[in-house]
């Protein structure tokens, strides 16, 4: 599941192309196992993947440590294999799809 760090979406905010509401729940995020985050939005924002611009979705939490984590949502639909040393993102999928 892909997240992003309320108080870092202030920041980004030209970024953001649209915030809605969604049925509250709470998750488990395995970056911070003793953390139950509450969901009750989402944020489309346009992000930079490797050279490419992309529109993805991002659930909107409180507290996260990080500002934004691509979940395996996105490593899924994008066929990602993350390459450590030099780092990047490899994808099997065209992002422009």
């Amino acid at each position: 599941m892909s997240v992003v760090s309320r108080k870092f979406l202030e920041t980004i905010e030209p970024s953001v192309h649209k915030k809605t509401p969604v049925i509250p729940f709470s998750i488990f995020l395995s970056i911070e196992s003793d953390v139950d985050f509450q969901v009750n939005e989402q944020a489309e924002i346009c992000i930079k993947v490797n050279i490419e611009v992309i529109l993805w979705r991002f659930f909107i939490v409180d507290r996260l440590s990080d500002n934004m984590v691509l979940g395996m949502d996105f490593l899924h639909d994008y066929d990602v294999t993350i390459e450590c040393n030099p780092f990047n993102l490899k994808m099997s999928r065209n992002l422009a799809n």
